[in-house]
């Protein structure tokens, strides 16, 4: 999950897992790398403390499941913290990370141009073991390149799945 930020769309990919898996979920483990240049951002993920108001469209078994309340603010329980490592990693920089089943990079492509997004694509679909998926920001679409690597599953929600 690159440009992740302060990390709440890792805990929310993270919770969303643990739902569908239900109780397969200690059977199959998650493992969500999220990363961002920020280390201040980093460290705010890491802790995995929010206002409470950033969860106020959250069903409230949710956040019975997954957050401890505490004063004005809510942390992620440490079960499902420990399913998310934070490192701080330069999107265009570095090995890419391997082996992936799912990149997960919404709202990151639009404040990039043309070409460092082909690049940034390109480098997603070595990352992904093949089948592997690709989810974008609702704002955001694949250029030529970028359909030329992966075929739509869902347009409207900005799935892809990666070709050959």
């Amino acid at each position: 999950m690159p440009g992740c930020a302060s990390g709440d769309e890792a805990y929310t990919l993270a919770i969303i897992l643990c739902e569908l898996l239900g109780d397969g979920c200690q059977r199959h483990p998650i493992d969500i790398t999220a990363t961002d240049l920020n280390p201040e951002a980093l460290a705010m993920a890491r802790n995995g403390v929010y206002r409470q108001s950033a969860f106020k469209e959250m069903d409230q078994g949710l956040r019975e499941r997954y957050l401890i309340p505490k004063g004005g603010e809510f942390e992620v329980v440490p079960q499902l913290r420990d399913n998310i490592h934070f490192e701080q990693r330069d999107i265009h920089g570095g090995a890419p990370l391997l082996n992936l089943d799912l990149v997960s990079c919404r709202n990151l492509l639009i404040y990039l141009k043309s070409g460092l997004q082909d690049r940034l694509i390109k480098s997603f679909h070595a990352s992904l073991q093949p089948q592997g998926l690709l989810f974008i920001g609702q704002s955001e679409s694949l250029s030529f390149i970028g359909n030329s690597l992966f075929t739509a599953i869902d347009h409207y929600h900005r799935l892809f799945r990666r070709r050959h």
